[in-house]
């Protein structure tokens, strides 16, 4: 019912968003085309064609043509980087030519703001930075990965993969120490969803499967452009949801040539290759002790090796002849007792994974006729993963439509989703996870050619690491670790999600002056995920369904007045936006183990265990919002912005709260001093201060029951662990924005400087209480955090002619954070404690790995104990924080003729995070520093000093009588150090400076009147290698989630490299 229910709404909501967008009258309008080139006649590609004080537009197509319907007597706007901006008024439907002479000022193009609303970007007070569609020609499964490095201040950590995964975005830092941190994403108007689907312990990086977030539901062919709204004061019209940024993407509408049926069909191929696997010693294999067991079978006496121990400090591969695994199974009478060498294998981890293969399909029709315009668009994409058993199928339809009339206007868009996938890899410290099976459980010496025969005729798996020679249970059974294959085939996750996006609208224009705008934006979608564990599984047998219905409307209303007289210049914003959102979860696992093998349902156990997650959510926001902007001379700029929310999650004497913006721009460059410079192409300054709220999930007020499974077939409920607060304010975030623009010798080089300081106080913090207080924890108010940092973007255009064209920019952020206060109850708060301590505190940036250090002399050497090894702290100490200290990023795009090419480096320096697989394989003797120089035979001295440490009840200590230490401990003991010794040994630097893009095209123009008229091939890769690296074994780039908790590596699998092949064909 749940499931019909959904599917209604969906078909339902589609009807509306059709018919709406294209049942219109469009009475009064003068159909207008021509071509646009520079003062030489070129033709100029994608050159913005907008109806002055409208949201009406569009853009040239590669030949320079355009062509749009507008009222008569309104005024068209053409605007291009780099050329000054040209108006024509309509007064019949001839053809134009419209020709643009090189701006003496820059930036004079029209970008989309808070609530759809065109502003021209000299105008703004505040830091905006776009990009075109061109920056997702890669087509990545998650869009917005491709993003990385592209935009100053922006930080996107992307797990990387064809089937999706999880991508962490943050603007300017981090706002909030318990809540949402990630900005607000808006396509062509419509508020999406970004809810995390991974599980607590995969957050944690404890083990599960990396699902990601739903941000992943955007198709890439789609996107015309994106426009990143950096601070509170770009973003405070959108209210609390905005409070860390806002990304507004907007998709591509209907044909740009009148009355021509434009057909676009890109096809490509794209192939994903796991590297930069941690490197693995080749020298010992399997074992606890460097001899071999030996036996004696139907009186022959063979050596077997050790495939119950589960780590490598056995003996060295030197060709030796004896028994695998495989050779000790009866039931395979052609290895059975037959001895092989003692090697290195042949097909070692690497074989276990596949070259990725991913498919994408797109077809478009677009048409633009004197009443209407339209684009559909269906994309298909299939993909095969890196991983056995692992595929994604993905099916996206748009539809938008428009007209424009005189006095009354409709517009509408749907964006329809169908995603399916089956068996994302394990991931986390599990022992199903591919990565910790080869570096921590499983030997050196494995051949995973022979896992693949994972599974025995009678269906119960093969056991891979047996050291038994007969047929007895315990000979048979598999020890500590499942066979990957079987987790690979068995033990998966089968999700699938649908979900529609879009809105209907309707603009009415009473006056020259005044325009009034209605729309109805939704966003709804279901997601479904099936997991188990299968009977005879080293875990117990599991099975579990998760389902999510998300519901979201948004209706608003925004009037609009425009006015000019002579110098100055008016327009102001009045509307209101209600939100409905409903959210239901219900998540089920099966307890004590499934009864049949092979069948998996809810039925198939004795009892059935209800997540603590599961229930219904629902929240309401009700706002009202006003902007007023002011022009003089097209030199001096004062806008204001207003808006108040009253949101359902808070009480009511503290549900409403007001978020104030005020900014100014001055353009230097327009100062009677400045005007005629022949070196100053454009120069501007902003200065801007905002303030905006941020509130909290429904159901944080009023205690709450939790549902627990029946009890002798009986509801039960129970309280939660956490106390509710009646009294909860919104979080703040006030934001102060200075900023110059300077473009030179007519725009060969651009710098943009922005410097900004946020201050968020009123945190929502889960606070730790004792359990005598009946509770675990409590929600409060309380805490501050601040972010100041500077973002600067170079541009340089070395060249600019006809046949050649070379653009270069470099991107560098750096962000200073800092936890100011918490609470007057703690000075430290726990974000995750599972496999590292990761913690705010106050003084010092958020997200501090904690754990044990060295102890160190007072001249800074290591202290050594008498067992030989290094000492560690007796309480846990701050080993560093997981956000960067700065990021850069160095692009170039170049043109020759029909020919493009570019490159993107993209850098992270500072920074730390913790890593499992390293802790564990140094442990388990797998990483080459356990086996070089012989010290496995010689083992070591470890440099340092002894000496006499007194520890103190306050943490600190004193070391006296220090001298150099002499005493020899075998590898294994120094290599166990790295495990049970000062967690400093796992802790790394994340900086990295990576080729993280090439792309090179052809376009190839047919003829006037070919039915084809360009065809574009473009080649590309994307995270092809490291130019630097300070942690040389793993991988520095890497997530679990789009949350708060980072830089715990928990057995993650390496970023990939991807490589492809894109054909475009436009008709």
């Amino acid at each position: 019912m749940q499931q019909l229910r959904f599917k209604k709404k969906v078909v339902l909501f589609l009807l509306f968003a059709i018919s709406f967008s294209l049942a219109a009258q469009n009475q009064g309008t003068i159909p207008v085309s021509g071509i646009v080139t520079d003062s030489k006649g070129t033709e100029l590609t994608g050159v913005t064609v907008w109806i002055r004080n409208s949201t009406t537009g569009t853009s040239t197509d590669s030949r320079g043509r355009f062509s749009i319907d507008i009222p008569k007597g309104e005024t068209l706007v053409f605007s291009y980087i780099g050329y000054e901006t040209q108006y024509y008024t309509a007064s019949s439907g001839q053809p134009v030519t419209i020709r643009l002479s090189e701006s003496a000022t820059a930036l004079n193009e029209i970008v989309i703001t808070s609530l759809n609303i065109p502003r021209e970007k000299k105008a703004l007070g505040y830091s905006v930075q776009n990009v075109t569609g061109d920056a997702f020609q890669t087509r990545p499964t998650n869009a917005l990965s491709a993003l990385s490095g592209k935009i100053s201040g922006l930080q996107i950590i992307s797990s990387g993969g064809n089937l999706g995964g999880s991508s962490r975005i943050t603007l300017r830092g981090i706002n909030s120490i318990t809540g949402n941190n990630q900005p607000l994403f808006v396509i062509d108007g419509v508020p999406l969803d970004n809810t995390d689907l991974n599980t607590s312990s995969t957050i944690n990086g404890s083990a599960g499967k990396d699902v990601g977030s739903t941000i992943q539901d955007i198709n890439p062919d789609d996107i015309e452009d994106l426009s990143v709204l950096k601070g509170p004061s770009a973003a405070a019209l959108y209210g609390s949801r905005a409070a860390n940024g806002v990304i507004l993407i907007t998709t591509k509408k209907g044909s740009k040539e009148k009355g021509k049926l434009s057909v676009e069909v890109n096809t490509g191929i794209e192939f994903e290759k796991i590297a930069r696997l941690p490197e693995r010693q080749k020298l010992y294999g399997g074992g606890y002790n460097p001899t071999f067991s030996t036996a004696t079978i139907n009186g022959r006496e063979y050596k077997i090796v050790d495939y119950a121990s589960d780590e490598s400090w056995g003996p060295k591969l030197d060709g030796t002849p004896v028994l695998h695994w495989y050779n000790l199974d009866p039931e395979y009478p052609a290895d059975y007792l037959n001895p092989e060498p003692w090697l290195y294998p042949e097909n070692d981890v690497s074989y276990f994974f596949r070259t990725g293969v991913a498919n994408t399909n797109s077809v478009s029709l677009s048409q633009s006729t004197d009443k209407t315009s339209f684009r559909l668009s269906v994309t298909n994409k299939n993909v095969t993963g890196t991983i056995p058993n692992s595929s994604l199928s993905r099916n996206s339809v748009n539809i938008s439509g428009a007209t424009n009339g005189k006095f009354i206007s409709f517009f509408g868009s749907a964006n329809y989703l169908k995603n399916n996938s089956t068996g994302r890899p394990w991931t986390g410290a599990s022992n199903r996870n591919i990565i910790l099976e080869a570096y921590q459980w499983g030997a050196v010496q494995v051949d995973y050619k022979k896992l693949a025969e994972y599974k025995r005729p009678d269906g119960t798996p093969r056991a891979w690491n047996r050291t038994g020679y007969t047929n007895t249970v315990a000979d048979e059974r598999t020890k500590y670790i499942d066979n990957p294959y079987w987790s690979a085939f068995e033990s998966y996750l089968e999700e699938d999600r649908d979900r529609l996006y879009g809105h209907i609208g309707i603009k009415l224009n009473p006056t020259g002056w005044l325009s009034v705008t209605g729309r109805v934006n939704g966003d709804i979608y279901q997601y479904n995920a099936q997991d188990r564990i299968a009977v005879y599984s080293r875990s117990q047998s599991q099975y579990s369904e998760y389902t999510q219905v998300y519901n979201e409307f948004n209706y608003e209303l925004l009037a609009t007045a425009t006015k000019n007289s002579g110098n100055h210049s008016i327009v102001a914003n009045l509307g209101t936006n209600y939100l409905q959102r409903s959210r239901r979860i219900s998540d089920f696992v099966t307890s004590g183990g499934l009864i049949i093998p092979g069948y998996y349902s809810l039925k198939n156990a004795t009892s059935v265990v209800i997540g603590s997650s599961t229930g219904v959510y629902n929240k309401a926001l009700s706002s009202v919002f006003g902007s007023f902007s002011y022009g003089w001379k097209s030199t001096l700029y004062l806008d204001g912005t207003l808006r108040n929310d009253w949101s359902s999650t808070l009480p009511e004497e503290h549900n409403s709260y007001l978020y104030p913006s005020l900014t100014s721009s001055v353009i230097l460059s327009e100062l009677p001093a400045l005007k005629n410079s022949s070196w100053l192409s454009f120069a501007k300054f902003r200065l801007g201060w905002a303030q905006v709220g941020n509130d909290t999930d429904p159901y944080q007020l009023y205690k709450v029951y939790e549902s627990l499974s029946s009890i002798n077939g009986n509801i039960a409920y129970a309280l939660p662990s956490q106390l509710n607060n009646l009294n909860l304010k919104p979080e703040i975030t006030s934001s102060v924005e200075t900023g110059l623009q300077v473009q030179l010798f007519k725009n060969l080089i651009g710098i943009d400087l922005t410097y900004y300081n946020n201050s968020s106080r009123n945190q929502i913090i889960s606070l730790p209480t004792s359990d005598a207080f009946g509770y675990s924890s409590k929600l409060i108010n309380a805490g501050e955090i601040n972010n100041r940092g500077v973002e600067i973007t170079l541009t340089a255009h070395p060249v600019k002619t006809r046949d050649f064209d070379w653009n270069s920019s470099v991107n560098f952020s750096r962000n200073l954070n800092t936890i100011v206060e918490l609470s007057d109850a703690v000075s430290k708060l726990d974000l995750s404690t599972t496999l590292v301590s990761l913690v705010a505190e106050e003084g010092k940036t958020y997200g501090q790995l904690q754990g044990y250090d060295f102890v160190y002399a007072p001249d800074g050497q290591k202290v050594i104990g008498s067992d030989g090894l290094y000492m560690r702290t007796q309480q846990l100490r701050s080993l560093g924080s997981v956000l960067p200290d700065f990021l850069w990023s160095f692009q170039n795009q170049f043109r020759y003729k029909n020919f493009n090419a570019g490159f993107l480096i993209d850098s992270r320096v500072g920074g730390k995070f913790f890593s499992q697989t390293y802790k564990v394989a140094m442990y388990s003797g797998i990483l080459p520093e356990t086996a070089a120089n012989g010290i496995r035979e010689t083992g070591v001295t470890i440099d340092g000093v002894t000496g006499n440490v007194a520890f103190h009840p306050d943490g600190t200590y004193t070391v006296s009588n220090t001298a150099p230490n002499t005493k020899q401990v075998s590898a294994q003991a120094w290599a166990r150090n790295h495990y049970n010794g000062p967690t400093t040994f796992d802790i790394f630097d994340a900086s990295f400076v990576k080729l993280r893009e090439i792309t090179l095209g052809y376009t190839h123009k047919l003829p006037e009147g070919s039915a084809i008229n360009t065809i574009h091939t473009s080649l590309y890769a994307r995270n092809l290698f490291y130019l630097y690296r300070s942690s040389k074994t793993i991988d520095p780039e890497l997530t679990n989630s789009g949350g708060n908790i980072q830089g715990i590596e928990g057995g993650n699998l390496p970023t990939p490299i991807s490589y492809g092949l894109n054909i475009n064909f436009k008709f």
